[in-house]
């Protein structure tokens, strides 16, 4: 299976869970956690901004923690659009 396909699968999967689990009151938070490079920002973008997933979820917040380990940059790390959030 193609490093695509595989993402492509995940995403399907994480898109079905997050509609299955809209209305439940004991789900609010899902971390992905994982090795640097493995697709897991990608994984997380898909599902943020699928349409369905977008209409059941309000407000959305992306948060991403940096940490020396994962050689990422902090710059830009948090989705605060939807909340007017902004950070000092």
């Amino acid at each position: 299976m193609t490093q695509k396909k595989l993402i492509q699968n995940k995403s399907l999967f994480l898109k079905n869970f997050l509609l299955k689990h809209k209305g439940s009151e004991e789900f609010r938070t899902l971390a992905i956690v994982g090795k640097f490079g493995v697709g897991k920002t990608t994984l997380c973008q898909d599902g943020f901004n699928d349409k369905d997933v977008k209409e059941a979820y309000l407000p959305r917040v992306w948060v991403s923690i940096y940490s020396e380990e994962s050689k990422e940059d902090p710059k830009g790390s948090c989705v605060e659009e939807d909340l007017g959030i902004t950070w000092s």
